[in-house]
C-alpha cells in the first residue's frame, strides 16, 4: 500500500504532517525591501539599511551573495570603506530575515542611484529558489520629500527636450506638470555644461497662476551680465524679480513679489534694491532663497516683455510651499550646494557642510 503525503494519512509507509508539501516541492522565496528609499544628504554618514527576507518553512540552509552596483553618479568612493558593499547572507535553518547596511560618507554629492542586488542563490538540499533580485536607493532626492510644487533640474537630461542643444522643454520634477515650455526656436534657451542659458533673449513660459499665498524658492545660477532678473510677466512691462524683487526702478522692491527673507547660501541677507542684488551675485555661481514669495503673477523665466531678461545659466529651480523651516531650508541648500559643487561657500557651521 501507498501512504498519503500531505495530508497525514497512514498507509503501509510513513506519515507526513501537512507542512511537507513545502518539502515536495523544494521551493524557497527571498524578497528584498529597504527601510527608505529616498535618503538625504547629510553632513554625517547616512545609513541604507536593506532587508532581506526568506519566505520558506523547510528546515534547510540558504546561502546567497549580495551586492550594491552603480545605477547612476554612484562611486565606490562613496561608501565607507571605499568599496561598492558586497558579501554572503547566510539563512541557518529557521532563520527567516537579515539586514544589511550600506553606509554612505558623511558630505557625499547627492543626485546619486545605486541598487541592492542578491546574485547565486541557493538552498543546502539543492532546492528551487526565486528571488526579487533588485532594489534602488536614491540619495539626495530632498525636494520630493519636502513636497517641492515645482523642480526644474538640469542635470536631469531626461527632463530636458532639445534639438541641437536648443530646449522646447524643461519638464518639472515635482509631479505636478509645471513644465517651461518654448515652442518658438528664436526664444529657444539652450543646453550648456549640466545648465541651461538664457543668453540673447531667451525664455521659457511657467505656468505658476496656481501658486497663490506663500512660497519658498530656491534657484542655483551663474550671473555675469547686466541684466539682473529672472521671473518675468509676459504681460506687463515692468513686472520682474531677481528672486525676490520687482518693480520699475532700481530701488524698489517687491511689487507683487511679496515681502520675502533674502539667504545667499543660507546666509541671511539685507538686501533693499536690486542694484545691492546685482553687487551681491555678480561674477558668481550662486544659490539664492527666497522665503515667504508671491510667485502667481509670474508666467515666464528669462526675457520679459520690456525687453530686461536673464541673460547667463541657470541649473536649478526649486519652490516648497509656504515659509520653510531652518531645518528644511538649511537641507534644501545643503542638497544643492554638494549636487553643484558649492559646499565651500556655504556657512561655517551649517549642518550640512562636510
Amino acid at each position: 500500500m501507498y501512504s498519503l503525503p500531505f495530508f497525514g494519512v497512514t498507509g503501509g509507509g510513513q506519515t507526513l504532517p501537512i507542512r511537507s508539501i513545502y518539502e515536495y516541492f523544494n521551493f524557497t522565496s527571498l524578497a528584498i525591501a529597504i527601510n527608505n528609499p529616498n535618503k538625504t544628504p547629510s553632513a554625517n554618514p547616512v545609513d541604507c539599511v536593506f532587508i532581506i527576507s526568506r519566505s520558506t518553512l523547510r528546515n534547510v540552509t540558504t546561502t546567497v551573495n549580495y551586492q550594491v552596483v552603480n545605477v547612476s553618479n554612484t562611486l565606490a568612493s562613496d561608501f565607507v570603506g571605499g568599496v561598492f558593499p558586497s558579501s554572503t547572507l547566510v539563512f541557518a535553518p529557521g532563520e527567516t530575515t537579515k539586514t544589511v547596511t550600506a553606509t554612505i560618507i558623511g558630505g557625499t554629492a547627492s543626485g546619486k542611484i545605486f541598487a541592492f542586488e542578491l546574485v547565486n542563490a541557493s538552498d543546502s538540499d539543492g532546492g528551487m529558489i526565486t528571488t526579487s533580485d533588485r532594489i534602488e536607493c536614491k540619495y539626495g532626492e530632498v525636494p520630493l520629500a519636502l513636497n517641492a510644487v515645482l523642480w526644474l533640474d538640469a542635470s536631469d537630461a531626461t527632463t530636458i527636450s532639445a534639438t541641437n542643444n536648443l530646449i522646447s522643454q524643461w519638464r518639472d520634477k515635482s509631479g505636478l506638470n509645471r513644465h517651461a515650455n518654448q515652442a518658438t526656436g528664436a526664444s529657444q534657451p539652450s543646453v550648456v555644461s549640466s545648465g541651461i542659458s538664457f543668453a540673447g533673449a531667451k525664455f521659457f513660459n511657467l505656468d505658476l497662476s496656481a501658486l497663490t499665498g506663500a512660497y519658498s524658492l530656491f534657484i542655483v545660477h551663474n550671473y555675469t551680465s547686466s541684466q539682473l532678473s529672472i521671473l518675468q510677466n509676459s504681460s506687463v512691462v515692468f513686472s520682474w524679480s531677481y528672486l525676490a524683487q520687482s518693480g520699475s526702478g532700481d530701488t524698489s522692491i517687491s511689487s507683487g513679489f511679496g515681502s520675502p527673507t533674502y539667504y545667499k547660501y543660507d546666509v541671511l541677507q539685507s538686501w533693499t534694491t536690486r542694484a545691492s542684488v546685482h553687487n551681491a551675485l555678480i561674477n558668481q555661481t550662486s544659490i539664492v532663497a527666497s522665503v515667504n514669495c508671491t510667485l502667481s503673477s509670474f508666467n515666464r523665466i528669462g526675457q520679459g516683455a520690456s525687453g530686461a531678461g536673464f541673460g547667463d545659466n541657470i541649473y536649478e529651480i526649486v519652490v516648497i510651499p509656504g515659509i520653510i523651516s531652518t531645518e528644511n531650508r538649511n537641507l534644501l541648500t545643503g542638497y544643492l550646494a554638494a549636487k553643484w559643487g558649492l559646499t565651500a561657500n556655504l556657512p561655517a557651521g551649517h549642518p550640512y557642510k562636510p
